[in-house]
């Protein structure tokens, strides 16, 4: 399956803003933000049993789900974690594309 989203020729990236109006100006939804694209993303994640700190570490983000001692000292990045993350969402994604 082909994604019509995706450039047919090698592009480079140049910031979130040019990406989010590119989108826009191939599929015509206008009405949606790039938090709106994290916040779903977090919340799939959520579904699918993601821990929090694996979704924070994704969105490079930092709610406090991990706080006091842990949050100074703790310099863990959770790689494999989110390696394995990456891998159930990729999943998830195909697997919905397949069915609709």
């Amino acid at each position: 399956m082909t994604n019509s989203l995706l450039p047919k020729e090698p592009f480079s990236f140049n910031g979130w803003s040019n990406a989010q109006m590119r989108i826009r100006k191939q599929t015509g939804v206008h009405d949606w933000s790039l938090h709106e694209l994290r916040r779903t993303f977090a919340t799939i994640h959520a579904s699918l049993g993601t821990p929090i700190h694996v979704i924070e570490a994704q969105l490079d983000h930092s709610s406090g789900s991990i706080s006091g001692v842990a949050a100074i000292y703790n310099r863990y990045n959770y790689i494999e974690e989110v390696r394995e993350a990456v891998t159930t969402y990729e999943e998830h994604f195909f697997n919905f594309l397949k069915s609709g």
